[in-house]
């Protein structure tokens, strides 16, 4: 199998990310594979040095089975120095390189970190696609802007299979790259029977839960549904296997009733988008249907007592 083994980081100025595909790439080989490295190079000179705040580059010899990609430059990340691509004329080396390679496999490592991980994303076409996260990083500002705004969470989705090298960086991935999020009881899910709904009160629901919560607070789990590549994502009435990993995010605690319920009652929307940094909602065109009816919903009832 010919597999193209992609680091966005220079593999003249090596980290952990480079010496991990060099070693793996050793072990495709001894299996019987074709693997290819294909990464930026940053030569020997003034120019590199300049790039890089005056830092050399290591001299590193390269066989046939590793394809240049170009000059990187040392950008501060993550409370070090990321040695990355950042021109445009790698990524077109990246995507010619795709174009005449003849993989079976793309193995993108790091497939946050842009450009070049980004692109490949995007144009390896119908290639299948391996991503390996490497990195841990709480940075909600560098993340949260990566996943939503330019997209992330969307470009994930072509990946075939997903592989972090630690807790860590896994822990990284799905708590900024997403999945589909859950409210659990506490103390689990109970149902009436049929014969039990039609004895129950009309207001049921509202004196149930008045009740409960006098006698102590009724939390909530919040969690998270990790999607395979292979699942429906813009679609909320398919079902995701339960095989799927599922994440607790954090805990919702319900302590006591307003007083001014009928008020409150009025203002109330239950709107499906999520509101908040962080949480982007799904392509469903169902979503945006809900919001707005809930939206005149709510006009309409405090219209209905001006």
């Amino acid at each position: 199998m010919r597999i193209a083994l992609l680091s966005p980081y220079s593999w003249t100025y090596p980290g952990g990310v480079t010496r991990h595909i060099e070693a793996l790439a050793a072990e495709l080989a001894a299996a019987g594979h074709e693997p290819r490295i294909l990464a930026p190079f940053d030569p020997d000179d003034a120019r590199s040095r300049r790039l890089h705040r005056g830092a050399r580059p290591q001299p590193r010899s390269v066989g046939e089975d590793f394809v240049s990609l170009g000059r990187t430059i040392g950008v501060p990340a993550n409370g070090a120095v990321s040695n990355m691509a950042i021109t445009p004329d790698p990524v077109f080396a990246l995507r010619r390189e795709l174009r005449r390679g003849r993989y079976d496999i793309l193995h993108i490592h790091e497939p946050v970190v842009p450009f070049l991980s980004w692109d490949a994303l995007t144009s390896a076409g119908e290639l299948p696609l391996v991503g390996t996260f490497h990195t841990y990083s709480e940075n909600l500002l560098t993340n949260g802007v990566a996943a939503i705004p330019l997209g992330g969470r969307r470009r994930l989705n072509r990946l075939h299979a997903r592989i972090a090298v630690s807790e860590a960086a896994a822990w990284t991935a799905r708590r900024f790259y997403g999945g589909r999020y859950r409210i659990v009881p506490e103390t689990g899910n109970s149902f009436l029977s049929d014969e039990q709904v039609s004895k129950i009160a009309e207001n049921y629901h509202y004196d149930e839960i008045a009740e409960r919560v006098a006698k102590g607070p009724i939390r909530f789990n919040v969690v998270a549904q990790v999607a395979d590549p292979s699942d429906t994502v813009d679609d909320a009435t398919i079902h995701w296997p339960e095989s799927r990993e599922q994440v607790q995010l954090g805990t919702i605690e319900l302590t006591e009733v307003v007083t001014d319920t009928p008020a409150q009652q009025k203002y109330i929307i239950f709107d499906p988008i999520p509101r908040c940094d962080g949480i982007e909602p799904s392509a469903d065109p169902l979503l945006e249907l809900r919001a707005a009816v809930y939206l005149l919903s709510g006009r309409r009832r405090r219209a209905a007592t001006a």
